[in-house]
């Protein structure tokens, strides 16, 4: 024996699953929202750990060319006192001399 449902019966049904459907939609739109917020501080957050990785980057460059630039200057002052010797030696001789250079 098959009973019919009423027509109330089908009409609470059909509410009931509408108004689930919809509950579940804005839930779903939500937490796609949630994941789209997320997705873009990510996104952010990388772009800031690739800028400032970048700086690293140059500032590590010009720390090579800093020690080159300190062992060049080394050597300019060990030369320098060379020259600074020379240069005194002519100006002692230039003045014992009593001549024009």
């Amino acid at each position: 024996m098959v009973v019919a449902p009423s027509a109330q019966t089908v009409s609470l049904v059909w509410s009931v699953s509408i108004l689930l459907g919809l509950v579940v939609t804005v839930v779903v739109a939500l937490l796609l929202q949630a994941i789209l917020n997320t997705a873009r501080l990510i996104l952010k957050v990388a772009s800031n750990i690739w800028t400032d990785g970048q700086r690293v980057a140059n500032n590590t460059v010009h720390i090579a060319m800093l020690d080159r630039t300190n062992y060049v200057l080394g050597g300019i002052l060990a030369e320098a006192g060379a020259v600074a010797q020379a240069s005194a030696r002519i100006a002692e001789a230039v003045r014992h001399g009593g001549g024009t250079a």
